[in-house]
């Protein structure tokens, strides 16, 4: 059983119980989950023999829920979320909560954490800045919905690809220059940026069910090396790595 809340918990939204039937994307082994929302407190339960972590059980739970309050929040005019916080199983001993979504793979919170936030909150200021703001905030959204971190990554690029035009004098050159600047910039090649433009453009046009090219871990280890060397973070912390990178 999976536990969560719709948010906000003030609107206590209610979907009578449902259910969803699907099948694991490696093992094909089926997937059945009976969930419900009352007054805002989302209860899931699982049923699969799919041999996948407490990590992808949550993300079931999640797609089966989200689908759901999309609907709810089409027809009232709300903006609902969900969250998924708790998993449980009397029969293996399992009691789990869960932290905030993501993938762990960042920067450690350690003395570098003040330098870095005020280097990047320099990069964010202006007109200009409001790509840098809008590529973060569509990282992070990348790491709140695995299944489309393919198209949150792109458009983080994108944005940042904008920042680069907009800061280099390029706006109005051909896209090609302005692309090859972005790439000096960032340090990353041309394959980089269409391994994940090729799994994002699916969602982009409308084609979920396209099955990805890559995993979403794969995904985003790219693309925060490409966003962490255009935005100069220069610390061993990123993924084991020293990004000693020159800033935007």
């Amino acid at each position: 059983m999976l536990l969560g809340t719709a948010h906000p918990e003030r609107a206590l939204l209610n979907i009578p119980e449902f259910c969803f039937q699907g099948a694991d994307s490696l093992s094909d082994a089926p997937i059945v989950m009976l969930a419900s929302i009352t007054n805002g407190r989302i209860v899931v339960h699982l049923y699969t023999d799919a041999p996948r972590d407490l990590e992808h059980l949550k993300q079931y739970a999640w797609g089966a829920i989200d689908g759901q309050v999309a609907i709810a929040s089409f027809l009232c005019g709300y903006a609902f979320t969900i969250e998924i916080t708790q998993v449980f199983h009397v029969g293996h001993g399992i009691n789990f909560v869960y932290a905030a979504p993501g993938d762990g793979r960042g920067i450690e919170l350690n003395a570098e954490w003040p330098e870095i936030l005020a280097s990047i909150r320099n990069l964010a200021k202006g007109r200009q800045g409001a790509s840098v703001t809008r590529c973060l905030s569509d990282f992070a959204m990348a790491l709140q919905h695995p299944g489309e971190a393919a198209f949150y990554c792109y458009r983080a690029i994108e944005s940042l690809n904008q920042h680069s035009i907009e800061s280099a004098g390029l706006v109005g050159k051909s896209e090609g220059r302005q692309w090859e600047e972005f790439r000096r910039r960032a340090g990353c090649t041309q394959d980089d940026l269409m391994k994940i433009k090729c799994d994002a453009d699916p969602v982009r046009h409308g084609n979920h069910l396209k099955a990805a090219t890559m995993t979403r871990e794969a995904v985003m280890d790219i693309t925060r090396k490409i966003v962490t060397t255009y935005l100069g973070i220069t610390s061993r912390s990123v993924d084991g790595v020293d990004t000693d990178a020159g800033t935007a």
